[in-house]
């Protein structure tokens, strides 16, 4: 936990184009970046999702032959997907990853400051990053919200679907239905709707995870990656 942290304090003062060494990691690199669903995975949260072995038995051989995973999380609280965007070279592309892990989009369908265009735009954005530089995206859709209007969680539904479809784009890109991962039906809304967080793993605001719902989203981050169930 206390290296992730100065990883985290590191990337906010890093905007000078100069690549700090503190980048240059060895091993398998993982960036977890994005909004505040985002922030709350890290290192820790990926060995809980385990069920047997370690994150180094799932990602032999590492790219260098060192037996060593790196958990980078540059997560930030309150990021619009613009934002993420804006930061993603430094934030993602900087630490030279294997594999990047996005979140985004809970705050722009939370604040109305997005359109569906403007969501995917910087998606696309992102996503093309990843492919210049030969990082592997795992892109998860917008997560379920309790606190959200059925009507708004239509809308989510929509972005989604769109979001879906971009990572079609990417050969080899993955992209992460959270719905199955931590959501549950809502009595209320559409038919098969699983809108809501389920309630083992909802905190006060309906909008972000208990410490178990973010294991059951990494365990689902790594059977995604690796293909290996948890």
């Amino acid at each position: 936990m206390l290296f992730n942290s100065i990883l985290l304090y590191c990337t906010g003062c890093s905007g000078s184009g100069i690549v700090p060494d503190y980048m240059d990691l060895d091993g398998h690199v993982i960036v977890v970046t994005g909004d505040s669903i985002a922030s709350h995975l890290e290192r820790g949260t990926f060995d809980q999702a385990l069920s047997a072995g370690t994150l180094e038995d799932l990602f032999q051989p590492a790219p260098d032959g060192l037996n060593t995973v790196h958990i980078v999380n540059t997560g930030i609280g309150g990021n619009f997907v613009k934002q993420i965007e804006g930061r993603f070279k430094r934030d993602c592309v900087l630490w030279h990853p294997e594999t990047a892990v996005i979140f985004g989009g809970t705050n722009d369908l939370k604040h109305g400051t997005s359109s569906q265009e403007s969501f995917i735009s910087s998606w696309r954005s992102m996503l093309d990053m990843c492919r210049k530089h030969e990082i592997k995206a795992v892109v998860s859709g917008v997560i379920p919200s309790t606190s959200f209007s059925s009507e708004l969680m239509r809308e989510r539904d929509r972005w989604n679907n769109a979001l879906r479809q971009l990572v079609k784009e990417y050969e080899g890109f993955i992209y992460i239905d959270p719905g199955p991962l931590v959501g549950q039906y809502r009595e209320d809304g559409d038919e098969g709707n699983l809108w809501d967080i389920r309630e083992e793993y909802d905190t006060l605001d309906g909008i972000h995870l208990s410490d178990e719902g973010y294991v059951a989203l990494a365990r689902g981050i790594l059977e995604a990656i690796t293909g290996v169930s948890n």
